[in-house]
């Protein structure tokens, strides 16, 4: 729903099996992508990625989003990425993505929504 054709590169940051990136480039031709998470969750991806017909628009960058995070995008998305963290290690996360992002960066947080209501049964 999102239009990501306006920019040139996009970084997924805990980007797991990169369906997300892959989805993006194949909506958007012009546009070039990263798959970025832990080196041995994107170990298969890498095969799958060369395989494809994305193989060069798509790059796999294994590493660990809290000591750093790949530079060259000009969009970095989180998608159920923050939820998972407390506040300071949510901050580190968010710390390393604005250090590489350019001025004229854009971050997407892609976040599922939680009722504000409890989630506890009802007493009866």
């Amino acid at each position: 729903m999102y239009d990501f054709s306006g920019f040139g590169t996009v970084v997924d940051v805990g980007g797991g099996h990169g369906m997300l990136v892959r989805s993006i480039l194949r909506a958007n031709p012009g546009v070039r992508g990263t798959v970025y998470d832990l080196p041995h969750v994107v170990a298969t991806v890498r095969d799958e990625v060369a395989a494809s017909d994305l193989a060069d628009r798509c790059q796999v960058v294994g590493g660990d989003f809290f000591v750093e995070v790949p530079e060259g995008g000009d969009a970095y998305v989180l998608k159920s990425v923050i939820h998972d963290w407390n506040d300071e290690r949510s901050l580190t996360i968010l710390r390393n993505v604005h250090r590489v992002m350019p001025a004229d960066g854009r971050l997407l947080i892609v976040e599922p929504v939680v009722p504000t209501r409890s989630l506890s049964p009802r007493p009866i």
